[in-house]
């Protein structure tokens, strides 16, 4: 799929504004906190595929998300392979711990520098996917489900954040 330029410009604006709206999603808060890859809402074309029943699913709409949800695998399975390699070279460990170590916090910094454009593409490819997926239902459903993926977020876990030691 070929993307003009001034649309992937508008789409990354577009993705910014929304995550500045409404925040990006917490990381995964584990024994690291604040110093772990966030790719906000992971793969955002399954939650409309969970939630088919709810929203009253045709047979058309379903399988027009298991499409824009392969296509988005596809689209970003280069990326994650790339992620994959560089956590390696960064040398990020991610092993189970009490304490992050300063080896361990300069890893992770490493890693997030490299792949901050990596991570970028990533988001934009979710971004237009789940642009995709919302155009696909219609209006009430897509009420019904910015309703269970608000009520998603307010029961989402949220714990604190450390600093690095």
């Amino acid at each position: 799929m070929r993307v003009h330029p001034c649309c992937l410009l508008f789409l990354t604006c577009l993705a910014s504004t929304a995550t500045a709206q409404r925040g990006a999603a917490p990381s995964f808060e584990g024994p690291r906190g604040h110093l772990t890859v966030d790719l906000s809402d992971g793969e955002p074309v399954s939650a409309f595929i969970e939630a088919g029943r709810v929203l009253e699913l045709t047979d058309v709409q379903k399988r027009r998300l298991m499409d824009i949800r392969r296509n988005l695998r596809v689209q970003n399975k280069p990326f994650m392979s790339t992620l994959d390699s560089l956590r390696d070279l960064a040398g990020v460990d991610l092993g189970e711990r009490d304490r992050i170590r300063r080896r361990d916090a300069e890893a992770l910094q490493r890693f997030n520098t490299w792949a901050k454009p990596f991570i970028d593409s990533i988001r934009v490819n979710n971004d237009v996917a789940r642009l995709e997926a919302r155009s696909v239902l219609s209006v009430d459903q897509r009420r019904r489900f910015d309703s269970i993926a608000t009520a998603a977020r307010a029961v989402r876990p949220r714990t604190q954040r450390r600093p690095p030691r």
